[in-house]
C-alpha cells in the first residue's frame, strides 16, 4: 500500500513538473486478452499507441498521448502482475488522473477462439467517466495475418481520431465580439367619460416608454473556455405617465379636475469586465466562450460574461395640481452600484473541430419580448484559430 501511495505521488509530481500547458493529454491503458499465447499479439499493442499517436497529431498538433511505458520502471512491476492476472484495482485510472490527462483510452488487443485477433477500444472523457466512443476490428490470426492485423489497428485508431471532431481538442483561440442593443419604445392612452358636479369631463391617461440599452462585449477567447477583454454598457430609460381626470376623487368626497405627472429616468455606464472568479489564487475575468461541436457538422458558441459593477442612478418625479391630492415635492434620486451579465448561444454555424479557422458575421438576431415589448438585437462577429 505504501509503495502504490508512493508511485501515485511522483505521478503527481511528474505531472506538474512536466507541465504542458494547453495540450490535451490521451493516457492508453492496455491489456492483453483472450485464451491461448497472448504474446503472438503483443506487438500489435504498441503499433496502435503509435498509430494513433501519429493520426491524432497530424489532426489535432497541440495533443500529447502517453502510455505504461512513459512511466518506466515504476510500472515495469505492477505490469508483470496484470500478466500474470493480478492488479492493484483502480492503478491505472489512478495514473491517468495523476497525469492529468484529459481522455482515458481503454484498450484490449488479443484472441478469440478459433484463431480470431480482436481489437478493441474505448474513448473516455476523464472529467466524467462515460465512454464516447468504443470501437472493434476483428480478423484472422495466421501465419500470414500480420498485416491485416495492423490495418485493424490503424481502423480503430482512426475511429478513435475521427470521433474527436465533435470535441474542442485543441483551444480555438481570437476575437470573439458581441453587441447587445435592447430598445423598448411603447405609447398607451387610454381615455373615456366622466361625470360630476353636473357637467361631463373625461379621464385621459398616457404612459410613455423610452428605453434604449448598448451593451459591447470585445472579448479574447485565449483557452477551451478562458476568455479575457473588455465590456462596456450604456443605459438609458425614460418612462412618463400623464393623467388628466376632471372628476378625480378627494378624501372628502368632493370631486374636481386633477392633472398628474410622473416620471421615471434611468442611466448607467458601465466599463470592464467583472474578475470575481480565481484561477490559482489570481482574480481572472467573468468570461467565458464556449463552442459546442455537434454531430451533424455545426458547432454553436455559448458566451457568458459578465460586467463589473457600475452606477445606475434613478431619478423618480412627481407633481400633481388641482382640486385636491396636490404634490410638489423634489425629484428623488437614488444611485445603486449593478452589473450586466450576457448569457447567449449562437449558431449553430458549419464546421467541426478539425477546422483550423472558424470565422463568421452572421445576420443580428432579433427577438421581441411579446409582454413588455422590448426588442433585443444581438450582433457576433468572431475570428478563431487554433494551432
Amino acid at each position: 500500500m505504501k509503495k502504490y501511495s508512493f508511485l501515485i505521488l511522483f505521478l503527481v509530481s511528474f505531472a506538474l513538473s512536466c507541465s504542458y500547458g494547453q495540450k490535451t493529454r490521451f493516457f492508453i491503458m492496455s491489456r492483453l486478452v483472450g485464451p491461448g499465447d497472448q504474446q503472438r499479439v503483443a506487438g500489435a499493442v504498441s503499433y496502435f499507441i503509435t498509430s494513433f499517436d501519429n493520426k491524432v497529431k497530424k489532426t489535432y498538433p497541440c495533443t500529447t498521448v502517453l502510455c505504461e511505458n512513459d512511466i518506466g520502471t515504476l510500472l515495469g512491476h505492477e505490469r508483470q502482475r496484470q500478466l500474470l492476472g493480478s492488479e492493484t484495482p483502480g492503478l491505472m485510472e489512478s495514473i491517468s488522473d495523476a497525469l492529468g490527462c484529459d481522455y482515458l483510452i481503454s484498450l484490449e488487443i488479443g484472441t478469440l477462439p478459433g484463431e480470431k485477433f480482436v481489437v478493441n477500444a474505448s474513448l473516455i472523457p476523464y472529467k466524467t467517466k462515460i465512454p464516447v466512443l468504443h470501437a472493434s476490428a476483428y480478423s484472422n490470426l495466421t501465419a500470414n495475418s500480420g498485416g491485416q492485423n495492423l490495418d485493424n489497428c490503424d481502423e480503430v485508431a482512426q475511429k478513435l481520431v475521427d470521433a474527436l471532431k465533435e470535441i474542442e481538442i485543441c483551444p480555438f483561440k481570437g476575437s470573439v465580439k458581441v453587441r447587445v442593443i435592447s430598445d423598448t419604445q411603447k405609447d398607451t392612452t387610454l381615455e373615456y367619460p366622466v361625470y360630476c358636479n353636473g357637467s361631463d369631463g373625461i379621464y385621459r391617461v398616457k404612459k410613455t416608454i423610452d428605453n434604449h440599452a448598448d451593451n459591447n462585449w470585445d472579448l479574447n477567447k485565449i483557452g477551451k473556455v478562458r476568455t479575457i477583454g473588455m465590456a462596456s454598457f450604456d443605459l438609458h430609460e425614460d418612462s412618463k405617465t400623464e393623467e388628466q381626470n376632471d372628476c378625480y376623487k378627494c378624501p372628502s368626497g368632493r370631486q374636481g379636475a386633477r392633472i398628474y405627472n410622473e416620471e421615471r429616468k434611468k442611466y448607467g455606464e458601465l466599463q470592464g469586465l467583472s474578475q470575481e472568479s480565481q484561477e490559482k489564487g489570481q482574480p481572472i475575468a467573468d468570461a467565458r466562450v464556449e463552442i459546442k461541436f455537434r454531430k451533424d457538422g455545426s458547432y454553436t458558441i455559448q458566451v457568458d460574461a459578465t460586467s463589473q459593477k457600475g452606477d445606475i442612478t434613478t431619478i423618480d418625479s412627481k407633481h400633481a395640481e388641482g382640486t385636491c391630492g396636490v404634490i410638489t415635492e423634489p425629484p428623488k434620486k437614488i444611485t445603486q452600484k449593478g452589473d450586466v451579465p450576457l448569457h447567449y448561444t449562437f449558431g449553430p454555424y458549419q464546421g467541426s473541430s478539425k477546422d483550423k479557422i472558424l470565422k463568421e458575421k452572421p445576420d443580428p438576431v432579433e427577438k421581441t419580448d411579446p409582454i413588455s415589448g422590448e426588442k433585443t438585437t444581438y450582433y457576433l462577429e468572431f475570428d478563431l484559430e487554433r494551432d
